[in-house]
């Protein structure tokens, strides 16, 4: 897949997490297009809310097993745009915590 490819499938995934409801990767999909909004589009406050989304998403206990990777993206690619670096280290922790229980 080309790197010119991932801004559509990403695209692609959250709107059909919009149009069908959420699903297996509508985590992914939300870190994903969050993080094409802080690094390309440049609007790191929007970025934030879609991580705040997955997050909300991976709150759900049938998602447990995606809880560790979105912690990575919303904490190490997205928050820290718009916090303190400091304020991401536990969050990051946590989820490495998660990871290695799974």
């Amino acid at each position: 897949c080309q790197m010119t490819m991932f801004p559509l499938l990403v695209f692609l995934m959250v709107n059909a997490t919009l149009k069908h409801g959420i699903n297996a990767s509508s985590c992914d999909a939300f870190v994903s297009f969050g993080i094409i909004l802080n690094s390309v589009v440049g609007k790191p406050l929007r970025a934030r809310e879609m991580g705040q989304a997955a997050e909300l998403i991976s709150a759900k206990p049938e998602s447990a097993r995606m809880r560790s990777r979105i912690t990575v993206g919303v904490q190490g690619f997205i928050n820290p745009s718009t916090s303190l670096l400091k304020d991401t280290i536990a969050p990051l922790l946590e989820g490495f915590e998660i990871g290695m229980k799974l």
